[in-house]
């Protein structure tokens, strides 16, 4: 209990009782209860429910690197997330195995799957690296912005991209393009 008072048990009953299984109280008639979707085996937290698994996971050995997994019914890997803590970084991926997203331990901010590289030392905390993996000269990086009022299609909006070492301003919403200097 939270108040550090403590009940002296006599006697009690453990239901479900099986490896790993967390015990919790019912609070009635000295019985506890092996929580089957709730379970620790010293490194893994693992929560399951009726369509999905959540594993907490600690990596073993010298590190104390943390992850989060968020799993099918299958057990297959949908989404992590990671915390490595040699290096500080908190990175996110989807899709499986599939590093989408990485704050290091500067704040500096990647997609794509790497570390952030600031392109100077002036922006070593201010820096946001959108990175193309996919190696082909027929795909790019863009940042694509949109308006409720214009809608959030491909089609809409306006882009800055880089593709095939050439790169791209579109506005390609019926308004016009300004450049502004204040």
């Amino acid at each position: 209990r939270g108040d550090s008072t403590f009940a002296t048990v006599t006697s009690t009953t453990i239901n479900s009782n099986t490896n790993n299984y967390l015990i919790t109280g019912t609070g009635t008639a000295n019985t506890l209860q092996g929580e089957a979707n709730l379970t620790f085996d010293g490194d893994n937290l693992t929560i399951t429910g009726s369509n999905h698994v959540t594993q907490v996971l600690k990596a073993g050995g010298a590190t104390s690197d943390l992850h989060i997994d968020f799993k099918d019914s299958s057990n297959n890997l949908e989404a992590r997330i990671f915390c490595a803590s040699d290096q500080g970084d908190l990175r996110f991926y989807t899709g499986g195995a599939n590093e989408r997203l990485r704050i290091n331990s500067t704040g500096n901010m990647s997609l794509g799957g790497l570390d952030p590289v600031p392109t100077s030392t002036s922006y070593n905390t201010a820096s946001f690296h959108i990175h193309q993996t996919t190696n082909a000269s027929n795909v790019g990086a863009q940042v694509h912005l949109t308006t409720a009022n214009k809608g959030s299609a491909a089609g809409d909006g306006a882009q800055i991209s880089q593709y095939n070492g050439n790169l791209y301003i579109n506005n390609q919403d019926d308004g016009n393009m300004y450049f502004l200097n204040n």
